[in-house]
């Protein structure tokens, strides 16, 4: 391994392990909003598909089409932000542990000051399959009112 071009301070090397770690969880904040952004945005656009059928009645099964590539790739991307957030889930745990706060007497005399089945978070897949199960709910719904007759 490669001495680093400059050695640090002590001081430094906490400064910069609190800045990595404030950045990493402004950018958790931004994943699990970008998933409800998402999900908004696939909703109002199936409601907007079944205002549509109500204009154009004799377009039911391509909108159906429609609403399912929408509910594929709004999958496909829910899936995709998910594993971007269990990564820094696990940026956020090595920081976490670099900064000792699983170390006992480190902070709190004979305990750590945070337990230690934080110490390799698991991203809570509930979440994730909860909007993607909304979506297809959704999707269903409307395919099944667009194709079945009154």
């Amino acid at each position: 391994m490669s001495e680093p071009l400059l050695p640090l301070d002590p001081k430094d090397k906490l400064e910069i392990l609190r800045l990595l770690l404030v950045e990493n969880n402004k950018e958790l904040v931004f994943w699990r909003e970008r998933n409800w952004i998402a999900l908004r945005d696939t909703v109002a656009g199936l409601v907007a598909l079944a205002g549509i059928s109500r204009i154009r009645p004799d377009a039911n099964y391509a909108l159906v089409a429609v609403a399912l590539t929408v509910a594929v790739f709004a999958t496909l991307y829910l899936h995709k932000n998910f594993a971007r957030y269990q990564q820094k889930l696990a940026d956020g745990a090595r920081f976490e542990e670099a900064l000792s706060v699983y170390a006992l007497d480190t902070f709190l005399p004979s305990r750590s000051l945070l337990p230690e089945s934080y110490r390799n978070p698991k991203a809570n897949t509930r979440g994730s399959y909860v909007f993607i199960a909304t979506i297809w709910v959704i999707t269903a719904a409307l395919s099944w009112a667009l194709v079945c007759p009154n």
